[in-house]
C-alpha cells in the first residue's frame, strides 16, 4: 500500500529505470571498498550485512528517494533529461543522509567506509545539481537550510538519548521532521527548476508531517526491538521516568507490554499517527499530486489495520476473564 505502482512501459517507469542505471554507473566507479558497501543493501537499510543487492534508489522507500515519481504530475512538465539527472542528484544527497543517520544512530556495519561514502554521494549528488540549478540559485538556501535541519535533528537525537527526561512530545516534534529534510530537498530542486518555488512549503509540510506519522507508527511496531538493542524513542520514554531509562538495566518486555495494556497507549499512539497522516494529506489538499495521496492514504490504510489489531488484543483481555 506504500509502494509505488507505475504504469508498465511508461515514460515514469522509463525514467526511474535510467536513474537505476545512473546509480549502477556511479558505483562502478568508486574506490573498490566503497564500490562492494555501495553494492549492498544492507548498506542503507542499517542492518548486518547480507547476500541482497542494492539496485538503486527505486529499492528504498519510495517516499525516500522516489518523490518526484510520487509527486510526477510537478515533476513531469520537466523534459526527460532533468527530470532524471534532478532525481538522480535528489537520491544521492537522500542517500547520504541515511548513511548519516545509520552513522549517527551506530547502525553502519563499517563505520569508516560508511563515513567515507556518504561524503561520496554527497559531493556526487551536490555536483549534479550545481549543473543544473547554478550556485546563484535561490535553491541553494534552501538546501543549505535543509541540510542545517537535518543535523541539527540528529544531535537533538542524541541528546535526547543521553537526557531521556527531555523527550517530550514537543521536542520529538522537533527533531523528527529535520530528519526528513534531505527528503524535501529533491522537490525543492524540481520546483526550482520549474519556477514554482511556492509549491516548496506545502510539499515540504507534507513530507515533515508524514516523518512524525511514519516515526511513530515505526517506534510503535519495533519497540520490542529498541527495548532489546537499549535504543530509546519517544514511544518507549513515554513508558516508563526517565531514571529508569538512565540505568544499567531497563525494564522487561513484560513490564513495558502491561504499562501499553494498562494505558491502551498503542491506541493513543495510532490515533496520534492518523492525525499526521490526515494532516499530510491536508499540506497538499491544493495541489495536483495524486499518487502522493494515494501513497499517504496507503499509511492510512496500514494504521487502520494496525489499529483494529491492537483494539481486538484489548478486548480479548477484556471478556477472556468473564469466559473462564
Amino acid at each position: 500500500m506504500t509502494e509505488l505502482h507505475l504504469p508498465e512501459g511508461g515514460r515514469a517507469a522509463r525514467l526511474l529505470a535510467q536513474v537505476d542505471a545512473c546509480w549502477l554507473d556511479l558505483v562502478a566507479g568508486l574506490p573498490l571498498r566503497l564500490r562492494d558497501l555501495a553494492r549492498q543493501a544492507s548498506t542503507f537499510q542499517g542492518t548486518a550485512g547480507g547476500p541482497e543487492p542494492f539496485r538503486g534508489p527505486s529499492a528504498m522507500n519510495p517516499g525516500i528517494t522516489c518523490t518526484p515519481w510520487l509527486f510526477w504530475e510537478i515533476a513531469q512538465p520537466l523534459d526527460d533529461g532533468d527530470v532524471v539527472s534532478l532525481a538522480f542528484a535528489g537520491s544521492l544527497v537522500v542517500l547520504a543522509s541515511v548513511l548519516l543517520d545509520h552513522l549517527v544512530d551506530g547502525q553502519a556495519e563499517f563505520p569508516g567506509e560508511t563515513a567515507l561514502l556518504h561524503q561520496a554521494l554527497y559531493e556526487a549528488g551536490t555536483a549534479r545539481l550545481r549543473a543544473r540549478l547554478p550556485g546563484h540559485h535561490l535553491f541553494w538556501q534552501d538546501l543549505e537550510r535543509l541540510g542545517a535541519e537535518h543535523v541539527a535533528g540528529l544531535a537533538a537525537e542524541r541528546h535526547a538519548q543521553q537526557h531521556p527526561e527531555q523527550l517530550s512530545f514537543e521536542r520529538f516534534l522537533s527533531l523528527v521532521p529535520a530528519k526528513f529534510s534531505p527528503i524535501a530537498a529533491t522537490m525543492a530542486a524540481f520546483v526550482y527548476a520549474l519556477g514554482r518555488p511556492e509549491w516548496l512549503p506545502p510539499i515540504e509540510a507534507s513530507i515533515k508531517r508524514l516523518a512524525v506519522a511514519s516515526q511513530l507508527l515505526d517506534d510503535l511496531g519495533d519497540w520490542e526491538e529498541d527495548l532489546q538493542q537499549r535504543h530509546l524513542t519517544f514511544f518507549l520514554a513515554c513508558l516508563a521516568p526517565a531514571e529508569v531509562w538512565l540505568g544499567p538495566s531497563w525494564p522487561a518486555a513484560e513490564d513495558i507490554q502491561q504499562r501499553i495494556d494498562d494505558d491502551w497507549f498503542d491506541i493513543k499512539s495510532m490515533d496520534t499517527v492518523r492525525e499526521w497522516l490526515e494532516g499530510s494529506l491536508q499540506a497538499v489538499a491544493g495541489l495536483e499530486c495524486a499518487r502522493w495521496k494515494e501513497y499517504l492514504n496507503g499509511y492510512q490504510a496500514l494504521a487502520g489495520q494496525h489499529l483494529i489489531r491492537y483494539k481486538a488484543r484489548h478486548m480479548l483481555h477484556i471478556i477472556e476473564p468473564l469466559v473462564r
